[in-house]
């Protein structure tokens, strides 16, 4: 006999129902009206089911499979998959096993198409094209394509109150300063300066401009009415009509290599080519002057 077949097997003693000697040599049992087996089953072989109906929350011990096959599946828990490799992602579509999503690294996910890296999410949150580039947007929505010259944040400070001063060294500007954080220590900072500067008397010479990167100069003009550098201005311009004054307009780039991704403050100083016995004004309001002026420093961080 190769197979048993049974309409309708039940038993409800609650000691199961156990194929074993002298049954042994049957092959398989059909069961055509179904079996309910109060006390449980026991099978040493292959069990091979076209459905199965029930829950499923007690089943335990099913050992690992080559293959599951289901047109639906639902996890109301975890389900884990394996890491996967760029060759062959760990979740895949039908029919194209090197296109999915695999896991390189902890806190990495990474899609794959035709078995080559195509995007990845590193764990800092930073979206990258390929392992090699660099970021495109990080989490904090604050970054753009991150190639070498492309800019990566502009920060800018507007100063539209007067500022004076008299003292013979270079002294701060008050509001012509900006900080920013660089997101590399290779990454360079473009400053872009416009000034509205004036001496504190009329024919009082230049006025020097210093900018500094924390406490460390990185452009001083100098002195003398033949030398002064791209910093220093001593020559005014009468520029507006009914005035009491001159005036000049200062405006200038510096690119910089700040050379560490912490923050940084960029500033200006300025001072009377002859400090101190004369000084210098910023954004100073003339007599009858219905203009109003305002100075600016801004600040690109400079992807290298």
């Amino acid at each position: 006999m190769s197979t048993l077949k049974v309409n309708t097997l039940q038993t409800n003693s609650g000691s199961g129902f156990n194929i074993d000697s002298p049954l042994e040599s049957i092959p398989s049992i059909d069961v055509t009206g179904g079996a309910v087996f109060g006390g449980g089953i026991n099978v040493t072989g292959v069990v091979t089911a076209t459905s199965f109906s029930g829950s499923g929350a007690n089943l335990t011990g099913l050992a690992a499979t080559a293959n599951v096959t289901t047109s639906s599946l639902v996890v109301i828990g975890v389900s884990t998959v394996a890491a996967g490799t760029t060759a062959a992602p760990s979740i895949t579509p039908t029919g194209d096993s090197d296109t999915g999503i695999f896991f390189p690294s902890a806190d990495t996910i990474a899609f794959g198409e035709g078995g080559s890296e195509a995007l990845r999410i590193d764990s800092s949150g930073n979206l990258k094209l390929s392992t090699a580039a660099t970021s495109i947007l990080n989490s904090s929505g604050n970054k753009i394509l991150n190639q070498t010259g492309s800019i990566l944040q502009v920060v800018s400070a507007t100063k539209t109150d007067s500022f004076s001063s008299s003292a013979a060294a270079f002294t701060d500007i008050t509001g012509m300063s900006a900080t920013l954080t660089p997101s590399s220590s290779s990454n360079k900072v473009l400053i872009i300066v416009s000034l509205i500067v004036s001496g504190d008397t009329w024919g009082s010479q230049g006025v020097l401009i210093n900018l500094v990167r924390g406490s460390t100069n990185l452009a001083q003009g100098t002195s003398g009415s033949s030398s002064n550098s791209s910093f220093g201005y001593n020559s005014w311009s009468d520029g507006i009509p009914n005035t009491q004054g001159n005036y000049a307009s200062i405006a200038f780039n510096f690119l910089d290599s700040p050379g560490a991704a912490t923050s940084t403050t960029y500033k200006l100083q300025g001072r009377n080519e002859n400090s101190p016995t004369y000084g210098f004004m910023v954004n100073r309001q003339f007599y009858q002057n219905a203009l109003g002026f305002s100075s600016t420093i801004t600040l690109l961080e400079v992807a290298a």
